[in-house]
């Protein structure tokens, strides 16, 4: 077995001038502007072996409140090397290679009350290794290795513990007696292979925040079932890709706190119906990413407080008229990525505070002038990724704080003046469609705002870039103007290209692009790369 060096750390705590020990492999120094802190930095390339610590100088007689080891390269902390600090409360020891610690090693410790260990290679931990920490409040122990399967919890004792973290480890079995005894405000748990058996209690009365994520088994029945039932504080809930099939409507009734509710990139296939009923404080939904067909009617009747609600990459082919009318506060609502071909013109009547309506990758191929009508405050409106081949000026002509619409990647052959002339839209993206001119008052309105432009990726008749040159002397303000992608792309005419009118100076074009930074794919005899 490899052998490696200990480490005797000298600490000079002067203001925040540190003098190095020639045989010390971590240099310490006293951070001026927070008291009795102490930070350490390795000063080789060797991973160290933590043994003992000295302070010398220290204008509080060697008393330090917090100790800062992280990315130490250390690889083990022995026994006895924090014993000349019983007064610290903080206590960093993240992003190092530590594999191994004495069962004892915190024991001097007994204030302490933040404990980082994140980011190591820890394998096990000893049930007793936190007995003498009875102050401690934080505990984080993500990003190792553990398996903790113990039928003793190492965490018992801990009655001050408010928050822990157990995030992306190997392996934690839910013991019976797990947590017993903890009064926990934060538990993360995601990317631990754990596995809730039928009927347990996660008895947290306390608990605030819950990731329950990235545990692909994690419930036995495929459902959350009675697990959540004692957690009645809980504020914000994360069951992110677990495989979960099923939520059982009773599931979230004793979670009437609940304000963020994260359960996407689940297996959901339905909902029911009552399945919020109780959470009417909710505020932030996220259930994209499942395998939704549709939304049961008046499944949001009593959460009258979401503003954030994510239906995206779902399965969704239609959707009621009634389906978000109680939503009166939703300020974000998105639904791309599903099979929507069509939309209740009433369908955002009572949505009037909506500031960002995503529709993308949807199957749309119009846009009724009426389903917007009460949307006033509109911010972001996306269409891109669908089939729409006309829009109409009167989609969103009352939309007078609309400063981004998108509408890449459709079958557009034209785009109205009256849209190009909005003075609140200051990005406008038209890429990937089958425009073929420009209006001829382009920019109009000299009080346009536009700084971003987004044209490349339409068959333009050579014409066009005549329009684009007599709108230059509006364009100082103008951020990006694009005509092409980066790559070569000639004008067509018809269905082939077309020999351009020479009247189009290259050399013009390039000093306006280069003074402007708006660029163009030339309409010249020959093509000219993007610069």
């Amino acid at each position: 077995m490899m052998k490696w060096p200990v480490v005797q750390v000298v600490i000079v705590a002067f203001l925040a001038i540190s003098f190095q020990n020639a045989d010390a492999d971590l240099i310490c120094i006293s951070e001026s502007w927070r008291a009795n802190s102490i930070r350490c930095r390795p000063t080789g390339g060797l991973f160290n072996s933590l043994s003992t610590i000295e302070v010398f100088g220290s204008k509080g007689g060697g008393k330090v409140n917090a100790l800062y080891l992280k990315n130490c390269k250390l690889i083990s902390v022995n026994r006895g090397a924090f014993s000349t600090f019983p007064d610290t409360q903080v206590l960093d020891l993240s992003s190092n290679s530590i594999q191994m610690l004495d069962g004892d090693v915190f024991n001097s410790l007994t204030n302490l009350q933040a404990l980082n260990l994140s980011t190591n290679m820890l394998e096990t931990i000893s049930p007793d290794m936190f007995k003498s920490l009875t102050k401690l409040r934080d505990l984080d122990l993500s990003s190792n290795m553990l398996t903790i399967n113990s039928v003793e919890s190492p965490f018992k004792g801990l009655s001050m513990l408010r928050g822990l973290d157990l995030s992306n480890n190997n392996e934690v079995a839910v013991i019976p007696d797990l947590f017993l005894g903890l009064n926990l405000r934060t538990l993360t748990m995601s990317a631990t292979n754990m596995q809730f058996p039928d009927a347990y209690l996660l008895d947290q009365p306390s608990l605030s925040f819950l990731d329950l994520s990235n545990n692909v088994n994690l419930f036995d029945s495929g459902y959350l079932g009675t697990v959540l039932q004692t957690c009645g504080n809980l504020i914000h809930l994360k069951i992110c890709r677990s495989n979960l099939e099923i939520i059982e409507s009773a599931s979230l009734r004793d979670n009437n706190r609940l304000r963020v509710l994260n359960i996407s990139n689940n297996m959901l296939s339905k909902l029911d119906s009552d399945l919020f009923f109780k959470n009417v404080v909710l505020m932030d939904l996220d259930l994209s990413h499942n395998k939704l067909q549709t939304l049961p009617n008046k499944i949001f009747s009593r959460n009258v407080e979401i503003i954030t609600l994510n239906l995206s990459y779902n399965m969704i082919v239609k959707l009621l008229t009634n389906a978000f009318d109680t939503l009166t506060k939703l300020q974000v609502l998105d639904l791309k990525g599903n099979r929507l071909t069509t939309l209740q013109n009433s369908i955002f009547v009572k949505n009037t505070a909506l500031g960002t309506i995503d529709l993308s990758n949807n199957q749309f191929k119009s846009i009724s002038e009426f389903i917007f009508i009460m949307n006033i405050e509109l911010r972001f409106l996306y269409l891109r990724n669908n089939q729409i081949e006309s829009f109409s000026y009167d989609v969103v002509k009352k939309m007078n704080n609309l400063i981004l619409l998108d509408l890449d990647n459709n079958r557009l052959t034209t785009i109205s003046s009256q849209i190009m002339n909005m003075v609140s839209i200051s990005e406008l993206w038209l890429s990937c469609n089958n425009i073929v001119s420009l209006p001829e008052k382009l920019f109009a309105n000299v009080d346009s705002g536009y700084k971003t432009l987004k044209l490349h990726g339409n068959p333009w008749n050579c014409g066009c870039l005549n329009r684009l040159l007599d709108f230059k002397k509006n364009a100082l303000d103008y951020d990006y103007v694009g005509f092409t992608d980066g790559n070569f792309i000639s004008c067509i005419v018809g269905s082939s290209p077309s020999v351009c009118d020479n009247s189009i100076n290259a050399d013009d074009l390039k000093q306006w692009e280069d003074t402007h930074r708006i660029y163009s794919n030339a309409c010249l005899s020959k093509q000219v790369k993007n610069v």
